[in-house]
């Protein structure tokens, strides 16, 4: 008799654990669908954005035609496309950082703070830039008004 009721018990027992693994894969494989989802919608987003922006005859890459900016300024331009814009915007109008239009900092302040940096909110490119790399992203941001 005790070893059929230890028998049921474990029986059971097993059951109980089958159920309760069955529900956590199941919550599991819910928030995965959930997360492929999101990444399908985030990706027609992107692709609709850049629809748009072609449609309207601005390139998805390149915002601002270098042909109309002074050679250094255009050098200037490559710079921040690569290293800024994914702070201070595509368009320089400010994201995560601030919107660089209309600077009122001098060239020798706006060079310590690309080379410096500021603790905290954006990183040093001293090591990364060298100075004339430093005097074309100035002359690119003088170009914004």
């Amino acid at each position: 008799m005790t070893q059929d009721f230890n028998t049921r018990t474990a029986v059971a027992r097993a059951r109980r654990r089958i159920r309760m693994l069955r529900r956590r894969w199941l919550r599991r494989f819910a928030a995965r669908r959930a997360v492929r989802a999101l990444r399908t919608v985030q990706v027609m987003l992107l692709l609709a954005v850049l629809l748009v922006r072609k449609a309207h005859g601005a390139d998805a890459t390149n915002s601002m035609p270098e042909s109309a900016l002074m050679p250094k300024a255009a050098a200037g331009y490559r710079l921040f496309d690569h290293n800024c814009a994914h702070c201070h915007g595509d368009d320089a109008r400010g994201d995560e950082g601030p919107d660089l239009h209309d600077l009122r900092k001098s060239d020798e302040k706006l060079q310590r703070i690309i080379k410096g940096g500021i603790k905290g909110e954006m990183p040093a490119f001293g090591k990364k830039f060298k100075d004339a790399d430093v005097e074309a992203l100035i002359a690119f941001l003088r170009t914004l008004k």
